[in-house]
């Protein structure tokens, strides 16, 4: 019940202001027997939105459950899925930056061609794998419920080998809805 309802019962007004419900001054009363208990629903997932919710609040609530779950940092480690790829840190800060990112870019730019644009300084070689990886680790970074919300997402992000480097640098970090210019690597045309 909205809260208008509520305040429009203390004011003993037939109908609600907001949604023009009926309003029930009797609400049912529950009696239990002394070694009866209510019962709870066991299929009421905090984490599933009831059908028919705005796109946008089911993906604050997948950036919710990704914070939670503590997710950058399990993205890419030692002993992780892609580890043997790239065997090199990326600082987990980077995706929460990023979540703040995506929930601004699915307001802003709903339906809309979602660019990754940035810099990353690697200790190798930026090869094909390498930048694959990249691309993967925001994929996974990414919550599903954005799909719905944006048309499509391609990277223009451009990779740079720095000599002494230790771990991944990811700069400049931004998400537009224009490429701003031709794709850096014409092999990564899935991704770009």
């Amino acid at each position: 019940m909205h809260r208008r309802c509520y305040q429009e019962m203390e004011r003993q007004v037939q109908t609600c202001g907001n949604c023009r419900r009926v309003i029930n001054e009797e609400l049912p009363e529950i009696v239990l027997e002394t070694d009866e208990e209510l019962e709870d629903d066991d299929d009421d997932d905090p984490f599933v939105l009831p059908a028919g919710t705005n796109g946008l609040a089911r993906l604050e609530q997948e950036l919710e459950q990704h914070r939670s779950e503590n997710r950058p940092t399990r993205s890419h480690h030692e002993g992780s899925y892609m580890w043997n790829e790239m065997p090199y840190d990326v600082n987990p800060d980077i995706w929460q930056q990023y979540y703040t990112m995506l929930e601004n870019f699915v307001t802003l730019f709903a339906n809309r061609v979602m660019y990754v644009h940035g810099c990353v300084h690697l200790p190798v070689e930026p090869t094909r794998e390498i930048r694959a990886v990249l691309y993967r680790l925001f994929i996974f970074n990414t919550p599903y419920s954005t799909y719905n919300l944006i048309g499509i997402q391609k990277f223009r992000v451009f990779f740079r080998r720095v000599e002494g480097q230790r771990d991944v640098v990811i700069q400049y970090l931004c998400l537009l809805p224009f490429p701003g210019g031709p794709s850096l690597y014409n092999e990564d045309r899935l991704s770009t």
